[in-house]
């Protein structure tokens, strides 16, 4: 499966959703950090899997999953930062 990207470090505050790209590729960034804006973790999905993602979970500023209906399956991502 490509057009996923796991981020650690982010250093982007709080959590949120956001759509960031170019002309020839959009991306949606799921991600969550802290109130200093230090650590962080989020995931980039290609455009043409965001109307499969099912569900995203933030457990803290250092792991987050989301769940994406690939075909039959539902596909659970994990993002960890464990510095």
């Amino acid at each position: 499966m490509t057009g996923i990207c796991y981020l650690q470090e982010t250093k982007w505050r709080g959590s949120s959703v956001r759509m960031i790209g170019g002309k020839d590729i959009r991306y949606k960034f799921f991600w969550m950090g802290n109130d200093q804006g230090t650590g962080g973790v989020g995931i980039l999905i290609a455009e043409k899997w965001v109307e499969h993602v099912v569900e995203v979970k933030w457990v803290s500023e250092r792991i987050c999953s989301i769940k994406v209906n690939v075909s039959f399956t539902i596909l659970t991502i994990f993002s960890i930062y464990a510095p």
